[in-house]
């Protein structure tokens, strides 16, 4: 996820995650563009782990603080 926000030019530091989710924090003018790639980026199975038809539902939240996010993503598109 990191490689791919810095690849597109977006700033980014990734915290610890939390059970089955990761903090990403990107500049506030980037959320939406961010939660597509971030989104993008963790749906996908890498191929070198033998599975690519498990499909991995992903949704993006974003908020100044944990459990005050809204959601950014849906999973199919920005919402």
């Amino acid at each position: 996820v990191v490689e791919a926000l810095r690849q597109e030019g977006i700033s980014t530091k990734v915290y610890p995650h939390i059970h089955d989710s990761i903090n990403v924090c990107v500049p506030e003018n980037e959320v939406k563009r961010a939660a597509v790639i971030v989104a993008e980026v963790m749906s996908e199975v890498p191929p070198s782990k033998g599975l690519t038809l498990v499909p991995f539902e992903v949704e993006v939240s974003a908020g100044y603080r944990w459990g005050e996010q809204t959601l950014v993503y849906d999973g199919k598109r920005v919402v």
